[in-house]
Order: C-alpha cells, then sequence, then structure tokens
C-alpha cells in the first residue's frame, strides 16, 4: 500500500528498476488487463484463481498486489459521494471485464449498474473508475485518505494523519518505515487486531484454481 505521490512514482520507474524475473503490471503495461491495482508478478509462473482463470490474455503469473491510499473529501457529504462512485465504476469495469451480472442485494442498483456496464465500453469505464479514485489526488488541504482499490474501501476514510509521521522497526534483521500511529491504522483495518481471529474466520479470499510455481519448487533442495 502506497501514498499516490509514491504509487505513481513506482509505475514511473518499476519496469526499468525491477529485477530480472519480474514484470509490473498495470493496465498501460498490459493493455488486456483491468484490475483497479498495479501488480508485481514473477515471470514463468502461474498463479489463477476464480476472478483470473478467464483471463488468458494477461500474465497471471504470481502476483504481488500494490495497492494505493488516496485522498478524499474533506466534508462527510463529500466522502460518501467519492465513495458510492468509487464503488460505481469499479462494478462497471469488473463486471464489464468478467461478463457477470451485477448483484449487490439493491434490484435497483443492480439493474442500474447492468444498463451501464452494456451501455459504456470497456476502457472507457476503466479511465473513469481510475479517475474517480484518483478524482483529490490534487487538493492541496487533503484531511482523510482512504483505500479505493481493495476491499478496506467498505471501511470509509480514515485521517491522513495517521500516515504523515513514520518510524522504524526490525523485521527479521532490517530496519523497516513503519507509520509511527501504526496502532491507530492498524485498528482502523483490522478493529481489535491483537486479538486472534475465531478459526471459522480463518479463510482466504481466493480460490487457487492453477498454481505452477516453475523454476522455484527446487529451492528447498
Amino acid at each position: 500500500m502506497m501514498l499516490r505521490e509514491d504509487y505513481d512514482r513506482f509505475a514511473e520507474v518499476a519496469q526499468q528498476e525491477l529485477p530480472a524475473g519480474m514484470t509490473f503490471q498495470s493496465g498501460k503495461t498490459d493493455k488486456n488487463c483491468f484490475y483497479e491495482f498495479n501488480k508485481l508478478r514473477v515471470e514463468n509462473t502461474i498463479f489463477a484463481t476464480e476472478l483470473a482463470k478467464n483471463h488468458t490474455d494477461i500474465n497471471v503469473g504470481i502476483a504481488f498486489d500494490i495497492f494505493c491510499h488516496d485522498k478524499t473529501a474533506n466534508s462527510r457529504l463529500g466522502q460518501k459521494l467519492h465513495l458510492a462512485a468509487t464503488l460505481f465504476t469499479r462494478a462497471l469495469v469488473l463486471n464489464k471485464w468478467n461478463h457477470r451480472k451485477a448483484d449487490n442485494g439493491s434490484r435497483v442498483q443492480s439493474a442500474v449498474t447492468n444498463f451501464f456496464v452494456r451501455l459504456l465500453p470497456l476502457r472507457f469505464s476503466y479511465f473513469l473508475m481510475n479517475h474517480t479514485i484518483s478524482f483529490f489526488k490534487r487538493k492541496k488541504n487533503a484531511k482523510y485518505l482512504y483505500d479505493g482499490m481493495g476491499r478496506n474501501v467498505y471501511n470509509g476514510c480514515f485521517s491522513a494523519d495517521i500516515l504523515s509521521e513514520v518510524t522504524t522497526h526490525d523485521f527479521e534483521g532490517y530496519q523497516l518505515p513503519v507509520p509511527k500511529k501504526y496502532d491507530e491504522y492498524l485498528t482502523f483495518l483490522y478493529g481489535d487486531y491483537m486479538e486472534k481471529a475465531p478459526l471459522s474466520t480463518r479463510l482466504g479470499c481466493h480460490e487457487i484454481l492453477l498454481c505452477d510455481i516453475g523454476k522455484y519448487d527446487n529451492l528447498n533442495e
């Protein structure tokens, strides 16, 4: 997860800076890819989920997802409108790309979404989605951020101040930067993150249908 400035900068330089064997994937580098976020792919591998199994025209190697925390409106009304527009444009892209009908529990909302899915070309909906998510990117006094690309979008927005300062913590012998207010950040994402979730809820969110790790299958030999 990155802030917008870092996210855009990373997208500019990643393809030239990545080590051999890794590829940066976005809607610009892979014209048939319409994910709302970017990915790093391990070349000569396969990792196809239920969502990706039909997209044989894109790179489906083992992936690291890259998300962005974008600026949003300062007012509650503006935040609600931005969130609604984000979910709507994301639904346009995902349902068009995956050839399925929207069914979000509301007959009226689903009917409206399906109408625009049929009406709008996929590439235009993708353009609309990206510009909706980053609509406030140039806002100078933005006080709030939100995750317009991932599942945390349903958590709403959080104070930009949470990510304004960093500190360092040890991880496997490396000193890595983390938000100074990491407790507030993790609480926003997960609630009481120090308590183990019930076993019944410890489930993966993707069903793996195809997996081939290529030359990496002998690393333990």
